[in-house]
């Protein structure tokens, strides 16, 4: 099993890595241009408030998977191949059953907040679609894990890419934002619908031969990614919230769109840790540390690189386009993002830690940091929003960004390489 294994982790090419790659980028760069041109034609006002909707779906999406795709990455290199299909079905059948009922509690609790008008949002549909990120999520690892890599990538994009094809003509048909909220439940449909075509083979017979114990044992094993996924989602977008609670959705907009160039710099170690995740994991359970090592380094320097030229093309061209694109409105846009690009440049620069601890199995440690440092980030935004505006916010989020991926390599140094132990 092992050469065989290894045999077929060296026979991938060059140009599948760079097929998968795009795969990837594509729908990420897509919602983000899609994004940029909302925020053009809906006035910063609505933007605003579509922002907030945004975070609230994109916070809660990898929350309601409950760490299903993590524990399938994760026994994808354990299971032989003998017993691959069975277990793998079994795993997949229990994490969408989890995820369904997360999902129903989610839209009920949602559907009771909005009628008790608890929610004033204009965007509610999209809050709504947060499940159709868990799918996805979820049928991305199991494809990732014991299917075809590029159709996972393209499962995981799947909802973005429905949303994009769908936004753009209905922007044209309708005269008013309204569009949002048409298009984003009809991205749902088409991505459940997929998913649902995809997993009728290996679902079936499955869901019926469930155990207790067994449910109760993959809860237990995605509680500490839950944790983690809460987490990094407050440390992400709890910004965005503090913004729009002290400042209001105007400025929440603004920093929305500095946000989504912020993302630009971490598209490339996103896809890549993602492609070399299950190698990763062989490499951490075969105790081939050195072979670890060199694929994080690569996924770094080409991570860094990248975000270095969209550094560099932001702070040479970004103070004139972005007003004379998006209009006077948007003009504080320029140094919100570039205040964000330089915490998540530094952020890269400390390389994928937060995916291999995940991958050998010390996701613990990897919340408990987390928390320190998503307090300490809450705590350091309300002061310097209060002092400094929406820049306390981007100021507060660079200096947490970087202080926790540092934290992170230490931890993996010390952990996973077995540094000074």
């Amino acid at each position: 099993m092992l050469n065989a294994y290894r045999n077929q982790i060296n026979s991938r090419s060059i140009f599948k890595l760079i097929n998968v790659s795009m795969l990837k980028l594509i729908p990420i760069v897509g919602m983000f241009l899609v994004n940029i041109y909302i925020a053009k034609i809906v006035g910063l006002n609505l933007y605003g408030e579509y922002s907030v909707a945004i975070g609230i779906q994109l916070f809660f999406g990898p929350v309601l998977a409950f760490g299903v795709p993590e524990i399938i990455l994760r026994k994808a290199s354990t299971y032989s191949f003998r017993n691959q299909s069975r277990e793998s079905s079994r795993l997949l059948a229990r994490g969408l059953m989890i995820v369904a009922i997360g999902s129903l509690l989610y839209s009920t609790v949602l559907a009771i907040f909005w009628a008790s008008g608890l929610i004033k949002n204009h965007y509610f549909p999209v809050i709504f679609c947060a499940p159709a990120i868990s799918v996805c999520l979820v049928a991305a690892a199991y494809l990732r894990g014991w299917g075809s890599v590029q159709l996972s990538q393209f499962m995981e994009g799947s909802f973005r890419i429905f949303a994009i094809i769908l936004l753009l003509p209905l922007s044209v048909a309708f005269t008013d934002s309204d569009f949002i909220n048409i298009a984003y439940p009809l991205a749902l449909v088409c991505a459940l619908g997929l998913a649902a075509y995809q997993f009728a083979t290996p679902l079936k017979g499955s869901l019926s031969r469930q155990k207790i114990l067994a449910f109760k044992r993959t809860i237990l094993n995605g509680l500490p990614f839950v944790s983690i996924n809460l987490l990094q989602g407050i440390k992400n977008f709890g910004d965005l919230f503090l913004v729009g609670f002290f400042l209001g959705t105007n400025d929440s907009g603004i920093y929305l769109i500095g946000m989504q160039f912020a993302l630009l710099v971490a598209f490339p170690q996103m896809v890549l840790t993602i492609i070399f995740s299950r190698r990763m994991s062989w490499y951490i359970k075969q105790n081939e540390l050195l072979k670890l090592t060199r694929d994080t380094r690569m996924v770094t320097l080409v991570s860094v690189t990248f975000g270095s030229f969209c550094f560099l093309g932001l702070l040479a061209f970004g103070s004139r386009l972005i007003p004379a694109y998006l209009g006077q409105d948007y003009e504080g846009v320029y140094m919100v993002a570039l205040l964000l690009v330089v915490g998540r440049l530094a952020h890269v620069a400390m390389g994928p830690n937060m995916q291999v601890l995940a991958l050998a199995n010390q996701q613990s440690y990897a919340a408990r940091i987390t928390v320190w440092v998503t307090i300490s980030n809450m705590v350091l935004s309300a002061i310097l929003i209060s002092l400094l505006g929406i820049m306390g916010a981007a100021i507060s989020n660079s200096l947490s960004l970087t202080a926790w991926a540092a934290l992170l390599k230490l931890s993996v140094a010390r952990r996973v390489l077995k540094v000074n132990r």
